[in-house]
């Protein structure tokens, strides 16, 4: 999405939970996060949301699953979840903080500064919700702003479709 963003130039909004269970029968953690993601801006690579690993297990299991259940039972991917619960109240009040955030970009109500809430976090288990500022971003894509018409999309060549003549 990151990628995406910075190529069609379009800010955009990642909302996640992460739910654990305490082994016996009850919730250890419930929390989630809004992360406004300008093109220009920090990544979510950048903010700690996800390492290179996970983003190549990700790529892996989306493009060869055979070789991605194979890795892991190797143990070479570690710490991916295979099961993540469907908890639908959590997921919709993070999904309505995103919807929050989007309207306080098109007609600001914040005290503070929108550049004041890239970040929101939000835990169930405490109850509380904490804001952080736009962080530094890494320039990971900055080359890439407003590059949408490329022969690759997104520059990527293996997203181009085979050719089958």
């Amino acid at each position: 999405m990151n990628r995406l963003a910075a190529f069609c130039v379009l800010p955009y909004f990642d909302v996640g939970v992460k739910l654990e269970a305490d082994g016996q029968g009850g919730i250890q953690e419930a929390c989630g996060a809004v992360h406004y993601v300008r093109p220009d801006g920090a990544t979510l690579q950048d903010r700690k949301v996800y390492t290179l690993g996970q983003l190549k297990a990700a790529g892996l299991r989306r493009t060869d699953p055979k070789a991605y259940r194979e890795q892991v039972k190797a143990g070479y991917i570690r710490g991916v979840a295979e099961d993540r619960p469907a908890v639908i109240s959590i997921k919709m009040q993070m999904a309505s903080t995103a919807v929050n955030e989007f309207l306080a970009r098109l007609h600001p109500y914040h005290y503070d500064d929108n550049a004041d809430s890239a970040v929101i976090r939000t835990s169930f288990i405490q109850g509380v919700q904490y804001r952080e500022a736009e962080s530094v971003a890494s320039g990971t894509f900055s080359m890439h702003v407003g590059k949408a018409d490329v022969r690759f999309f997104l520059s990527m060549p293996e997203s181009e479709p085979e050719d089958t003549e």
